[in-house]
This record gives C-alpha cells, structure tokens and sequence, in this order.
C-alpha cells in the first residue's frame, strides 16, 4: 500500500481486493477489510538533490534540490538547510514551502577551489532541520 503524499496523524485505512473487477468471483463479501487499529502516521520532510554527482567545475546552479512536506499545508513552512562543511556547496539558508503546496525547489552551485585533488563527497544531514524549527507565515 501507498500512503497518499498528504498522510499525516492517525488515519484508518480500508483495502478492496478486485476494485476493478478484473476477474469473476462467486462471493464478493470478503474483498474489503478496514484497518482494526489507527496507523499514526508523523510528520516528515524529504530532501532531494539531482544530479546525485557533479564536478567541482560546475559552478552555480549545478544541483536542482527540493523539499517536500506531508501533513497540514493550511500555512506556509520555513525549512532550513545547511551543508556539512559550508565550503564546497552554496545552500541557502532556508527554503519557504508555500501554504497549499506539499514541495518547494532550490538551486545549488558548487564551488571551484581551483585545487587539484580527488573526489570529496559532501555531506548533507539526513533530513533538512526544520520540522521542529518550522516557521509558520
């Protein structure tokens, strides 16, 4: 099962075998069932970076990033963003996620140190920092 984008708090799910009648059956009563216990589903914010490698050469613009959000999109959401190091990629500071909309985008660039040498991965936390942080507007 797929829990819609939106899902968020405690939801109740019912599932329906055959929905589109893709096959005959003599007894149709057993092909739906709701859920016995609330499935709390929290709140979450995703990050995502495209393309996944780039050269130091890049420059600015060289990564698309967004982030996306579940749950209550009645107000507008502040999240803020921040590279491991702080050198090797600009990320602004924080991103605003519009009321109504579950994802906002945001370009990355990429710094030239003009240093030659191997490849360096640049961490990025897990998850942006802003759940908790979140700003209202």
């Amino acid at each position: 099962m797929t829990i819609p984008q939106f899902a968020s708090g405690t939801n109740w799910f019912i599932v329906k075998g055959n929905a589109g009648n893709s096959f005959y059956e003599l007894n149709t009563a057993n092909n739906s069932s709701v859920s016995t216990q609330a499935v709390s589903v929290a709140s979450s914010l995703a990050l995502a970076l495209s393309p996944g490698i780039v050269s130091e050469s890049a420059g600015a613009n060289a990564l698309a990033g967004s982030v996306t959000r579940n749950g209550d999109v009645s107000t507008s959401l502040t999240v803020n963003l921040a590279s491991a190091t702080g050198t090797n990629v600009f990320v602004p500071a924080s991103v605003i996620i519009p009321a109504g909309k579950y994802s906002a985008n945001f370009q990355l660039s990429v710094l030239d140190n003009a240093v030659a040498g191997g490849s360096f991965i640049e961490p990025f936390p897990r998850q942006p920092r802003a759940l908790p942080r979140s700003i209202p507007h």
